[in-house]
C-alpha cells in the first residue's frame, strides 16, 4: 500500500457541488488561478485543493490514509529472551 502524505486534485470554479463536496471530505483549497479556464464563453477559476492524511474525514478510507504508527526499536531491550 502506498503510504501518501497529501492527496492533491483540481477543479473549475463553477463546479460548486463538487467543491462542497471536496471540502467535507477534508480537502482544502490551496490556491487558485483565477480566470484561467474558459467555458461556454465565461471564464472560470481553477482551484487546487489537498488533503494530507491527517486532515481525511472518510469512515472507510481513513484508516487507509492514517498516518503510520511509530515503531518500537529492535533489540537490546530489559525484556529480550533471545
Amino acid at each position: 500500500m502506498l503510504a501518501y502524505v497529501s492527496v492533491p486534485l483540481l477543479l473549475t470554479g463553477h463546479n460548486r457541488a463538487g467543491l462542497r463536496a471536496y471540502a467535507r471530505a477534508g480537502f482544502r483549497e490551496c490556491g487558485r488561478r483565477r480566470e484561467a479556464y474558459r467555458l461556454a464563453g465565461r471564464r472560470w477559476d481553477i482551484v487546487y485543493m489537498e488533503c494530507l492524511a491527517t486532515d481525511f474525514t472518510s469512515p472507510v478510507l481513513g484508516a487507509l490514509l492514517a498516518p503510520d504508527a511509530p515503531q518500537a526499536a529492535a533489540g537490546g531491550g530489559a525484556d529480550d529472551r533471545g
